[in-house]
């Protein structure tokens, strides 16, 4: 913020309405129209005590001059009729500054309230909270943050799959809010996937713990809990965290799901054709590096078999 929005001084020929009016905007551009009014209101109650006291000294000067007192007296006349003048046009001023500030920063907060971080297909993303936690945003996902974010407490809403590496603070836990799932932590390295496509959230620790509901998860534990609240547990693997080194690790899923985490990792569109729909039962067991969609091509076309037609992103399957 520049100095001349701080502080507002007098100039030499400057009028009391005119300086008000320079005061009451200054205060708004700043954000202390209310500050400002309480000043104001300070200021008249000072300068009313100095008025009555030039009244008093001009009516005693008017026992020895009849001219001094009609030129004091008009001075003060006019004093009285200015400065409820000047109190009522600077409330307005104050009004209509309160609102305009008032609404700035509605719409600031509007517009601010909550950081949007997203990733495309094929694309991964570091973000650094607020807190110092860290979060690895995996492919085709959002990480919403709110503007309060670190001020009480620490709540996100992820939508896709990230690693999170975060910094313990006593008390105040650290919040995830996956689909109708929320996993709170004080402290570790965890990973929380909910994409649109899949049905369950699925939570895994590699440090540390983790409450999901009311299941409490420790280091090398893994859960799932099912639309329907079905939760069942199981031990972690290299997999749930390869994304972090840019590979995608697939573990005995059938085709016809694989072809969603494939889509995402190589930004494709995988169709299986009419001839081909029974692939969609094959298992698919691998690591698949970062590469382009001809490179997914050619491991779809080596690993089933079969004739891959590409046009742009999209990749059909065929039997041979």
């Amino acid at each position: 913020m520049r100095d001349d929005l701080r502080e507002s001084h007098e100039t030499p020929n400057e009028s009391s309405l005119d300086l008000t009016i320079r005061q009451v905007w200054t205060a708004s551009a700043r954000g202390d129209a209310e500050g400002m009014w309480e000043r104001f209101e300070a200021r008249y109650i000072e300068e009313e005590g100095r008025d009555a006291q030039l009244q008093r000294r001009s009516y005693k000067e008017s026992e020895e001059s009849v001219g001094s007192l009609t030129g004091r007296g008009h001075r003060a006349t006019r004093s009285q009729f200015r400065r409820p003048l000047l109190l009522g046009i600077t409330a307005s001023l104050l009004l209509i500054a309160g609102w305009y500030t008032g609404a700035t920063r509605v719409a600031s907060s509007i517009a601010s309230n909550v950081s949007v971080y997203t990733t495309n297909n094929g694309d991964r993303a570091t973000i650094s909270l607020p807190d110092g936690s860290t979060v690895l945003l995996n492919v085709g996902s959002k990480l919403e943050v709110p503007g309060n974010f670190a001020v009480g407490s620490r709540s996100l809403k992820l939508t896709g799959e990230a690693l999170f590496n975060v910094k313990h603070q006593s008390g105040t836990p650290f919040t995830v809010v996956a689909g109708s799932i929320t996993t709170r932590v004080l402290g570790t390295t965890f990973v929380i996937r909910r994409y649109e496509t899949d049905t369950t959230v699925m939570v895994a620790v590699r440090e540390g713990k983790v409450e999901v509901e009311s299941e409490v998860l420790v280091e090398s534990e893994r859960i799932f809990v099912a639309l329907n609240g079905v939760v069942t547990r199981a031990g972690v693997t290299e997999a749930q965290f390869s994304f972090a080194d840019n590979v995608l690790k697939i573990e005995g899923v059938e085709l016809s799901q694989a072809i969603h985490d494939l889509n995402r990792w190589y930004d494709v569109e995988i169709r299986l054709s009419p001839d081909s729909e029974l692939l969609g039962g094959r298992v698919v067991q691998g690591a698949f590096a970062v590469g382009t969609p001809s490179d997914i091509a050619s491991i779809i076309s080596f690993m089933f078999n079969v004739r891959v037609e590409r046009q742009g992103r999209i990749l059909t399957v065929h039997s041979k």
